[in-house]
């Protein structure tokens, strides 16, 4: 195949035009090749297929139609066909090839590309970024539109692996077994929008996530740096009981869960302590980080105290740790209240406090502490859902 677009004269360009645009020229010789290929290829599909079409399988001409694609819009023709004895719809294989449904006016690669843009930056942007490097023309509604039909498809996905799971556990297990599985979780409240909410309706979501990894793996190799293992990150937005079951749905597509262990790392939530109920070998930790930002809160500059009291609850002195709040209650009345939360907050979760290391007998080349939660709520959710003042619809 050959195309006036893969070769042009260097005279036709106006070298002499100082506001002249190169780059953008080349763009869309570009974007114009993979239109013309696009439809080439298309062609050549129709007439196989019409070649090998099955007997009982009449065709009625070709149909035009117009679709947008990562390479532009493209025009094509193709064959449309019908059963010789039965009222069946029309078969369109080469619209079936691409995966089109009726009516639909973005292929599934722009539907993908645009639903990931615009995890990333404001609709708007994603359909400019778009027609900017791929031509390719759907609007800010558009992409949202697309980004909106791919979550409802993934969110019926997850409710049918959930159902299988549930109703067939044996059916759906996976392939690794015997391993330690790390569930880091954390929750995020947004905003909801106003002329979305009902009088009685909620102000905010609670977007819940968990990041799920199998361990470290050095990322320099002075060791400085390090990487989660087959690091996954799931998120729901409904319901505590919803998001254990979209978790237990993502980890049954790898792991054989009746034999591996899993570590639940978090803040002491009750929603998240009750995922242990969700797996036949899961022990809870209480997130370090948080217990340790409830006593920094509590004894304020006093870096001694942290280190003293933090030495203590890691020995399992709880005794010792109790007679030294209540000491420092009475030393320093003006923060009798915080020290009295965090004492609370630490003693309702004494039985998860401990280190998992120290909890279990794990074979990890690099057994680290966990915590990788609060990054991932700011890189996950925080970037996407509450920069530039955004509020959403339930």
């Amino acid at each position: 195949m050959q195309h006036e677009a893969a070769s042009f004269s260097v005279a036709d360009l106006p070298v002499d035009d100082k506001g002249f645009d190169f780059e953008e020229r080349v763009m869309e010789e570009q974007a114009r090749f993979g239109v013309w290929l696009f439809q080439r290829w298309l062609e050549q599909l129709d007439d196989a297929l019409f070649e090998n079409r099955p007997g009982d399988w009449v065709s009625l001409g070709r149909r035009e139609r117009v679709v947008e694609t990562v390479v532009g819009t493209v025009h094509y023709s193709r064959r449309v066909y019908k059963h010789r004895h039965k009222k069946a719809r029309c078969w369109v294989p080469v619209d079936e090839f691409l995966g089109l449904k009726k009516g639909a006016r973005v292929s599934p690669g722009l539907e993908k590309l645009s639903a990931e843009l615009a995890t990333q930056m404001p609709f708007r942007a994603a359909a400019q970024t778009l027609w900017r490097l791929r031509r390719a023309k759907i609007s800010g509604q558009g992409v949202h539109n697309q980004t909106q039909e791919l979550g409802q498809r993934r969110v019926d996905e997850v409710r049918q692996e959930v159902k299988q799971l549930f109703e067939h556990p044996g059916e759906s297990a996976g392939q690794k077994r015997d391993m330690v599985i790390f569930l880091e979780v954390d929750s995020l409240s947004v905003r909801t929008q106003r002329h979305r909410r009902k009088k009685d309706g909620p102000r905010h979501i609670e977007m819940r996530l968990a990041v799920v990894h199998e361990g470290w793996s050095p990322e320099t190799p002075a060791g400085k740096r390090y990487r989660l293992i087959h690091k996954r990150v799931v998120v729901e937005a409904t319901t505590a009981e919803a998001f254990w079951e979209a978790v237990s749905a993502e980890l049954a597509r790898t792991y054989d869960l009746g034999h591996c262990r899993i570590v639940i790392n978090g803040d002491g939530a009750e929603w998240i302590r009750r995922g242990v109920e969700y797996f036949p070998q899961a022990v809870f930790q209480l997130d370090r980080f948080h217990w340790l930002r409830a006593l920094r809160r509590a004894v304020g500059n006093s870096v001694k105290a942290l280190r003293q009291v933090r030495d203590l609850l890691d020995e399992g002195a709880w005794d010792e740790a109790e007679r030294w709040v209540r000491s420092w209650q009475q030393a320093y009345p003006e923060r009798k209240a915080l020290l009295e939360e965090f004492w609370q907050y630490v003693w309702t979760n004494r039985e998860h406090l401990g280190d998992w290391r120290k909890r279990m007998t794990v074979e990890l080349a690099i057994a680290r502490g966990l915590g990788a939660a609060e990054s991932n709520i700011d890189t996950v959710l925080v970037s996407r859902f509450k920069r530039h003042r955004r509020s959403w619809s339930v």
